[in-house]
């Protein structure tokens, strides 16, 4: 009896060992338990990404805060290393046994699993390092600005390292554009005079005037921090900018002053090695479809004569010309003084206000749609003013696992021109409620989801849900006018248009400025605008082709839900079904859709 009772013992003692050392180096008992440990340790390898998450500073634990991401070939190939081993144990699960939830999640996993080992495998120099949109250059110092927090003496001194170790990133992003440029991959000339401009504009300014002090100095203001320390750390930056970050950006300008006498106007990737099976890549990335590219352009030439239709109609109801072409009357509208503030600091004091109102009336306005919004507010602010020559006229920078820091919409007031007044809603609309924050924020907070699947966000879904929430706003009755209406229809006549531009310029080799004139010309696209659009296009290849092939998938889905289960269909059931599931591959999501709609039947 004894003898069984210590027996007893022991193995009371061994299990929870036996499920620890399972669940931190073999594989665990649980597979949401392996989601949640591989998506940490691929996150550990990345301190800018657990700072922008919080993910381990919400526990205290923060030595991440004096580094920024390896971005070496070494660091690929561990990167690699690490996916491998990961699949192997993957393999070791047996679907047949999961329930629904753990399959769905075994899905997503499996999809995104294979996208990272395409990502830092075959495909993992194809792409511009260095580019006007989301550069390794324009990253730092958005990314020290937005996520680097600077409320203690640790925060202070980490912020200082980290403007220390820009000086290893910039080197190695020299090693890989060294590579790239052996194995012919070079950006357009074009991309390179904006790169190059932005990084002089960035370091033409006296240290103590640049945004990266400013910001730092600023967040130590608003600390509790005592003056003698701001001090010593604002003297420490100082000494960082000019010993490491200023003769970084020297560096790396004086490369791509180099690359630049060997580049070529050339616009899409088919001028790469392989660059047909890279955009076809690509577009499968961002769309999370197998799509063909000739499919793609008619598919776009389909919707842009479709939208145009509708346009036409509305503005010759507002007393525009039948007479005009579409891009004429669109050009002729965006010139008008009326749709346009002040071009002062008051006037884009008054844009911030003004998108506020609208976000917080959407708020209020979307119950009958929606179960219910984000715990998480959203806050509207100025996008940093050196990106403002290149960036969008919005953008959206997620919320913190934590909810600390909040969801903010960014818009972009260099240019007056760039918010035009029956624009706005439709901006907002997208860029935060119902859009990328409501989407966003409410995934993150269904703690019940493996932690990968609150945080991976797949373009197609993603921006394909903002594009249908610019729709919802509108069938929800948030449009206030005919001109609201204008602006939707014109954003998502923009949307078609990118279909085919982006296939235009990356599968039927057209250039530069045949990209830029279609804009013009069929979508209504002032210049300048065209421009940036077109360029970025050129450096996020097969992106701007989501947003369109989302919205009709979403519209699809509820479309033959509706369809199938008549009275029983509940729009706010719908939409909390997508929500509440997390962002994920558009026919894993329409498996999901069809398995709802048969319960419900």
């Amino acid at each position: 009896m004894r003898t069984t009772w210590k027996l007893g013992l022991i193995l009371l003692l061994l299990l929870p060992a036996i499920w620890l050392v399972r669940l931190l180096f073999l594989r665990p008992f649980n597979i949401d338990h392996f989601f949640d440990r591989t998506f940490i340790l691929y996150a550990l390898d990345s301190p800018e990404y657990l700072s922008a998450s919080r993910l381990l500073d919400q526990y205290g634990v923060n030595s991440h805060r004096r580094h920024l991401d390896d971005i070496s070939v070494q660091a690929l190939d561990r990167a690699q290393r690490f996916l491998a081993q990961t699949e192997r144990t993957f393999r070791a699960y047996d679907r047949s046994h999961l329930d629904e939830a753990e399959a769905l999640s075994y899905d997503v996993f499996q999809w995104h699993l294979r996208s990272l080992q395409d990502a830092v495998g075959p495909w993992r120099f194809h792409d511009y390092s260095v580019n006007q949109m989301n550069g390794v250059q324009n990253d730092f110092p958005r990314f020290m600005q937005e996520v680097h927090e600077v409320e203690s003496k640790n925060e202070a001194r980490d912020y200082v390292a980290r403007l220390y170790a820009s000086r290893d990133k910039f080197d190695q992003l020299i090693e890989g554009l060294q590579i790239r440029k052996d194995k012919g991959i070079v950006p357009p000339d074009f991309i390179l005079d904006r790169v190059i401009g932005e990084m002089r504009d960035f370091i033409s300014v006296p240290i103590r005037e640049n945004m990266l002090f400013k910001s730092f100095e600023a967040k130590l203001n608003a600390s509790s921090l005592k003056d003698k320390d701001r001090k010593i750390y604002l003297e420490g930056a100082e000494g960082a900018m000019r010993d490491a970050v200023y003769p970084a950006y020297t560096k790396l300008i004086a490369y791509c002053e180099e690359l630049r006498k060997i580049a070529s106007s050339d616009a899409g990737v088919w001028k790469w090695p392989n660059g047909a099976a890279y955009y076809r890549y690509a577009l499968a990335q961002h769309t999370t479809l197998d799509l063909d590219p000739e499919a793609v352009h008619q598919l776009g030439l389909k919707e842009v004569a479709r939208i145009q239709g509708e346009l036409r109609t509305i503005l010759q109801q507002q007393g525009y010309p039948a007479s005009a072409s579409l891009g004429e009357t669109l050009t002729a509208l965006a010139a008008e003084p009326r749709f346009y503030y002040t071009d002062d600091a008051a006037g884009r004091e008054q844009i911030l206000r003004d998108y506020q109102t609208i976000i917080d009336e959407a708020i209020q306005g979307l119950g009958n749609f929606f179960v219910s919004m984000p715990k998480v507010p959203v806050k509207v602010e100025r996008l940093p003013e050196f990106q403002e020559r290149t960036a969008p006229s919005g953008s959206y920078s997620h919320p913190s696992i934590d909810g600390k820091r909040p969801g903010i919409f960014y818009a972009n007031l260099g240019d007056i021109k760039n918010t035009v007044k029956y624009g706005m809603r439709t901006l907002a609309y997208h860029e935060a409620v119902p859009g990328h924050h409501l989407q966003v924020a409410i995934g993150q907070e269904v703690k019940s989801l493996p932690l990968f699947r609150r945080e991976l966000q797949f373009t197609s879904f993603v921006e394909g849900w903002a594009l249908y929430a610019e729709r919802l706003a509108f069938e929800a009755g948030l449009e206030r006018d005919a001109f609201d209406t204008v602006g939707r229809l014109r954003a998502e006549l923009f949307r078609a248009a990118r279909l085919v531009v982006d296939t235009g310029l990356h599968a039927k080799r057209w250039t530069r400025d045949q990209a830029i004139d279609y804009l013009q010309a069929q979508g209504g696209v002032p210049l300048a605008q065209a421009t940036r659009e077109v360029e970025r296009y050129v450096v996020i290849p097969g992106q701007a082709c989501a947003y369109m092939i989302g919205m009709l998938k979403f519209l699809e889905l509820r479309s033959k839900a509706q369809q199938n289960l008549g009275p029983k269909f509940d729009i706010k059931a719908f939409h909390k079904l997508i929500l509440e599931n997390g962002a994920m591959p558009l026919a894993l999501l329409e498996q999901r859709v069809d398995q709802w709609v048969t319960k419900l039947l």
